[in-house]
């Protein structure tokens, strides 16, 4: 399985994460269901997958409030490895 997670590149203070399914053929998503594929937020730093690729963890920087938001990869994407 080929999952990639993109960073949206937009001028507002909105830009967000998604993840692609590579391998089934994901290429875009429907901005106009922009609000159900949209993880994160501007001040992600880093990003670290599970050992098992069923989670990744987004860590915004400390100077904008810090913290981790951990996602499970089967709810954003059709085929992931569920739990």
């Amino acid at each position: 399985m080929t999952l990639t997670l993109l960073r949206e590149a937009m001028a507002d203070d909105d830009c967000r994460h998604f993840l692609l399914h590579i391998a089934a053929g994901e290429y875009r998503k429907d901005p106009l269901t922009r609000m159900e594929w949209v993880i994160g937020g501007r001040y992600v730093t880093s990003a670290e997958w599970s050992a098992d690729s069923r989670f990744v963890t987004l860590m915004t920087a400390e100077e904008f409030g810090g913290g981790e938001e951990k996602v499970e990869v089967a709810k954003q994407v059709a085929g992931a490895p569920a739990e």
